[in-house]
């Protein structure tokens, strides 16, 4: 089973938080993205927040009830979320590079989807990888395997992919959507831009 995380927009003013939007045309906000963690661990995004209670005093009536919803028996909730001020987000390349498997290069542009490639070298493991086998010494089993790998440097090239399974990429949808806003008359006078996220 995993959760539902929400990431919604808000801004800053006179200690308190308000929705910033997008709206549909009927008034509902929208999330600028949902993603599903169905893993325990790290959880991105999520663990650079702030936890917040709907009662605590800095979130505004407006937020509350614009994030509430009801349960199928007409129950109405209003949910505990996280937030973070736009700008104390990391700033982090979405950039991974080193040397993978070509074959599985060949598999990711033919067919898209994310990369997954294993194992990645960087540079100077790679370098002395490949010296190695131009020496004729043996590979050496990895710690905690049996057999040593198989596959030869002859097989790998250095890549660079963006890595859609990290922080960084995370942090740079957020960005690209709170431009939209970044000119909105209603954030003159306010503290900037709130990345909120609530969780189902």
């Amino acid at each position: 089973m995993g959760y539902w995380h929400n990431i919604y927009l808000g801004y800053s003013k006179d200690g308190k938080v308000f929705p910033l939007g997008p709206y549909d045309a009927k008034g509902r906000i929208y999330p600028i993205y949902t993603y599903r963690h169905i893993w325990a661990g790290e959880n991105r995004l999520h663990d650079q927040m702030e936890h917040v209670l709907p009662t605590d005093q800095e979130v505004s009536d407006e937020l509350r009830n614009v994030l509430a919803y009801e349960t199928y028996e007409g129950k109405t909730i209003y949910p505990d979320m996280r937030m973070i001020a736009l700008d104390n987000l990391p700033a982090l390349p979405i950039m991974s590079s080193g040397y993978v498997p070509i074959a599985q290069v060949e598999g990711y542009e033919s067919f898209g989807g994310d990369p997954d490639f294993y194992p990645v070298y960087t540079p100077m493991i790679y370098a002395e990888k490949l010296r190695g086998e131009m020496n004729g010494i043996p590979a050496q089993p990895v710690e905690g395997e049996d057999e040593a790998p198989r596959e030869s440097m002859r097989d790998f090239m250095f890549y660079q992919w963006v890595d859609r399974n990290t922080l960084a990429y995370d942090i740079h949808k957020v960005r690209e959507v709170a431009r939209v806003f970044e000119d909105a008359p209603i954030l003159v006078g306010t503290k900037g831009i709130v990345v909120i996220e609530t969780v189902c």
